[in-house]
Parts: structure tokens; C-alpha cells; sequence
């Protein structure tokens, strides 16, 4: 069965209004979930951590070689996000 459609036809100058105020919404909205999941995520697995920093395992190991250390937790490694700060302020110049 076919759902009724809703048809809404704007000026230009009101398109305009609707599609900023639109996407202001969604950055709002974007910027928010990424707050959140800065906050609530301290703990990542190795490979959230790879994609996170955009890594491979040879530069993971370059890390752990720095001091960066693991959580063993059944198969999988977890990585403290607060100790991958401090690994990489050690690394500053």
C-alpha cells in the first residue's frame, strides 16, 4: 500500500532559511555525539585504536615500544585513551 505523500513548496529565499537551519541542526548534533563519545570512551580496543589514529600494527608497536600498554580482556586489547596522551606528549619535540 502506498503511504500519502506530503508536498511542501518553499520560495527560494525560505529554502535557503530551511536548509541552513537544517544543516546547523546536524553539526550541532554531529559535534554532540562526538563530545559524548570522547567522554564516555576511555578504554578502546586495538582496533578502534587503529582506526582512531589511523595506524597500522607496525605503528602500534612503535607505540607500545614507547610505553603504551595493554589491557588483556578475553581475546581482545584494550588501550587506556588517557595513557595514549601520555605516550604521545612524551613523543613531543
Amino acid at each position: 500500500m502506498e503511504q500519502p505523500q506530503l508536498q511542501v513548496i518553499l520560495t527560494p529565499e525560505s529554502q535557503k532559511l530551511f536548509l541552513s537551519n537544517v544543516g546547523k541542526l546536524l553539526d550541532q548534533a554531529i559535534e554532540e555525539a562526538v563530545e559524548k563519545s570522547k567522554l564516555s570512551k576511555r578504554f578502546v580496543t586495538q582496533k578502534e585504536l587503529k582506526e582512531m589514529l589511523q595506524i597500522g600494527a607496525d605503528t602500534l608497536s612503535d607505540l607500545e615500544a614507547r610505553g603504551l600498554r595493554r589491557i588483556p580482556l578475553g581475546r581482545k586489547w584494550l588501550y587506556d585513551t588517557e595513557e595514549i596522551a601520555e605516550v604521545f606528549n612524551s613523543m613531543k619535540i
